[in-house]
């Protein structure tokens, strides 16, 4: 549906900030942000040689209970007249109502669903339902008829039950009229007729919401040249692309909705063909977020080959379009609260001239691993280490504490936590060992001792349910005189749990005679046996995971700090070959390691690259070589610093510094059973509290921050995932060994 020198193999890489710019004069029609009002569902219309426009309004956050439908007019498309109300407040739901400003099915709302021009006359369409949730069991669309002789509006009746429509509608070549239809669960199809009487039409099926892969929203239809019909399909199921289908029947029977590579970010969109045969397709093409908003052209309807920037820098959705008298007016919202209209000139579209090569900003391992995006979203702003960590969305979880020395006056150190679950327990290993107070003893709990002294040792505990742990006990015994034991994971390897420990010459560990050991814990004796050397000077940050060739790889610093991953550890866990990663030096010096593959899929039918796989009918088979390090910056960034792999971590690409903000601490990452990426750090550059979370569909940028615990210093966390929860451990200022117990769905209704 898109094609271009200009486009990327993949189209979520599109650069969309520089797409060519279309001139234009715009105007605000309502402002409610000084009053922290709601204004969205903007609707077009020329009528009777003047402009109208119709916008849903209402308390707070959309769709509320007591949400009315506004309108002005103009007579060139610039200047607006005062905003006045097509309807009253929905019964029982006005200011005085206790459900006013609220989601209750106790109370209503009406919705603004566009104008109907029908045998000369203006009819305002407005859907009425519980403000419950989408849609209520009330739901019905309603038609409202202009009177020109008094200027009001009068509530004509039902045009049909059960539906919201989501532009009005229009005629079909056979005469009839059609518009979209979903009902109250959300299932979407055509109503066709309209022509004897307002409220005369005929339901047909077209997809029900979560079939063919698709959660269908806000569906459009246009008409194609040869006379057969067209449908797209906003995707809420996150695939970030539109969907398509057809119909050569008007409308009455439709192919089954296919994904297409046009990307979208799951925001409602519009369309026209215009006066001199072409299309145009005004939407939020940048699948991140709703900005900006673009105008795409076709010459058939079908493929898309031009794509210009309209406005931008902020959140703008939910566009309506019309032509007249060689103009186009793009009417949308502002944040869901400002309504607003661009005037632009047709002739000026046709100027658009694209670019002969790609335009790539998001990363990507192949075509842009240069970028420096890696947080993106309406909410995130220019500099993101400005974002207030402190009150974004909290995560809800349960706590536990499995150990806990501050009690011994700053003079004992907890760090270096570690999570697994094997053989139906959890384990848990962290550092445990001599600290140096910092502070008098009455103010040492939340401040980080003088740590990784001689003589630390790794402890270790067991769980049933990650919540409530065994006592304390030591599992690497001490250290050689002068050296201290660092706490490295747990590696599950041939069925068997090692648990890895760097024994350095402390204190910190760079320095002679680093290495890293492996101990093998004995069933039968119920503790844990040195296994031996696994790699000389060498400190890993996190235990191996398996490439999809079969090998292990694992990050290894050496005692000069130096950063390379070793792989192998398939024939022996002592087995490894060294490739250099990067090197620790200059303005970026990168620490605590951390890899991860992206998600790929080879198949019959070649390479895919993108989180949402392929299309294919044929098997997929799972490729995966191409990686994501990422690294602490001890240069004072305050950003993490990324770099990719395309072999499976034999080479690397230089370091870019990324956009996503860092205390400077360590962090960790996984990919969920729900398919996107989950990571926790000390994302607030100002020091080492809150720890959040960060959520990714693609596992190159994320879009959503969410609190995890704060108030104190915490610091180096590990998770892994288990039956349905992520289960993150942390140290608390280095004097507590602490884990939250986070079920995936809590934050599946945080992303939505």
């Amino acid at each position: 549906m898109l094609t271009g020198d200009w486009v990327p193999e993949d189209p979520h890489q599109i650069d969309f900030t520089r797409l060519p710019e279309i001139p234009s004069r715009h105007v605000i029609v309502s402002d409610v942000r000084v009053e922290t009002g709601m204004n969205n569902h903007n609707y077009l219309a020329y009528h009777n040689g003047k402009y109208w426009i119709m916008w849903s309004e209402g308390p707070g956050v959309e769709d509320r209970v007591g949400q009315r439908v506004a309108y002005a007019t103009s007579v060139d498309g610039l200047d607006w007249s005062e905003s006045q109300f097509i309807t009253q407040y929905p019964p029982r739901s006005r200011p005085s109502s206790p459900y006013f400003n609220t989601r209750s099915d106790r109370g209503y709302r009406y919705i603004a669903r566009g104008f109907w021009q029908r045998e000369g006359e203006l009819l305002a369409l407005i859907s009425f339902d519980e403000a419950g949730k989408f849609f209520g069991e009330s739901l019905e669309l309603r038609a409202f008829r202009f009177n020109a002789a008094n200027e009001s509006w009068e509530d004509i009746g039902v045009v049909y039950d059960n539906a919201i429509n989501n532009f009005p509608p229009k005629l079909l070549p056979n005469g009839e009229w059609m518009m979209t239809r979903r009902s109250h669960d959300r299932h979407v199809f055509m109503l066709t007729g309209g022509t004897k009487e307002f409220d005369q039409w005929e339901s047909h099926p077209v997809v029900g919401y979560g079939e063919s892969g698709l959660e269908a929203e806000e569906p459009y239809w246009w008409e194609l040249p040869d006379g057969n019909l067209l449908a797209l399909f906003r995707d809420n199921a996150r695939s970030g692309f539109l969907f398509r289908a057809f119909s050569s029947d008007h409308g009455r029977k439709w192919s089954e909705p296919v994904r297409t590579d046009f990307p979208d970010a799951r925001s409602k969109f519009n369309g026209l063909q215009l006066s001199d045969g072409r299309y145009v397709l005004v939407s939020n093409p940048n699948p991140r977020k709703r900005d900006p908003m673009a105008l795409s052209i076709s010459e058939d309807g079908l493929v898309f080959n031009k794509m210009g920037y309209l406005v931008g820098g902020r959140t703008i959705d939910y566009p309506h379009i019309i032509e007249q008298d060689g103009n186009l007016l793009v009417a949308y919202n502002g944040g869901k609260q400002t309504i607003e209209v661009l005037k632009i000139r047709i002739a000026d579209i046709d100027k658009i001239t694209m670019p002969s090569e790609p335009l790539v900003g998001f990363p990507d391992p192949l075509t842009n691993q240069e970028s420096p995006v890696m947080l993106a979203g309406d909410w995130v702003p220019d500099d993101p280490g400005q974002i207030d960590f402190h009150n974004l969305p909290k995560v809800p979880s349960e706590h536990a504490v499995i150990s806990d020395v501050r009690d011994r006056g700053g003079k004992w150190v907890n760090q270096h936590g570690y999570l697994a679950h094997h053989k139906g327990r959890f384990w848990a290993m962290w550092s445990d060992g001599p600290g140096v107070a910092r502070a008098e003893p009455d103010k040492h709990r939340n401040v980080v001792p003088g740590h990784d002294r001689p003589d630390t040792r790794v402890s270790y505990a067991s769980s049933p349910d990650g919540l409530n742990w065994s006592e304390i006990k030591d599992l690497s015994g001490p250290p050689d005189e002068g050296f201290g034991w660092i706490a490295r994971g747990y590696w599950k390897r041939d069925g068997e749990l090692l648990a890895l420990a760097s024994h350095f010459n402390a204190p910190s560990y760079p320095g002679e005679g680093l290495s890293l050991e492996g101990f093998r814990w004995n069933d039968r004796a119920n503790d844990w046996r040195k296994a031996g050397t696994v790699k000389d000077d060498a400190l890993n940050n996190f235990p191996p995971k398996k490439l999809p060739n079969g090998k292990w790889m694992m990050t290894r610093r050496d005692h000069e700090r130096q950063v390379s991953v070793i792989i192998g550890g398939e024939e022996a866990f002592n087995q490894w070959e060294v490739e250099p990663l990067v090197t620790y030096s200059g303005t970026q010096q990168p620490e605590e390691p951390y890899w991860y593959i992206l998600p790929e899929w080879e198949t019959l039918n070649g390479l895919v690259h993108g989180f949402w796989g392929s299309e294919t009918k044929l098997h997929d088979i799972p490729l995966g070589k191409n990686l994501v390090g990422l690294f602490r910056d001890n240069g004072g960034s305050k950003r993490l610093l990324r770099s990719f792999s395309t072999d499976n971590g034999k080479t690397w690409s230089e370091l870019v510094t990324t956009n996503f903000p860092d205390s400077r601490s360590k962090f960790f990452a996984l990919r969920t059973s729900r398919g996107y990426y989950a990571l926790v750090s000390n994302s607030n550059p100002a020091g080492r509290d809150p720890l959040t979370l960060a959520i990714s569909q693609d596992g190159l940028v994320y879009t959503h921050l969410f609190y995890l615990v704060g108030g104190r210093h915490i610091d180096y966390p590990h998770m892994i995932e288990h039956d349905g929860s992520l289960f993150i451990s942390f140290s608390g200022a280095k004097q507590t060994v602490e884990v939250l117990k986070v079920p995936l769905y809590a934050i599946d209704r945080l992303i939505d």
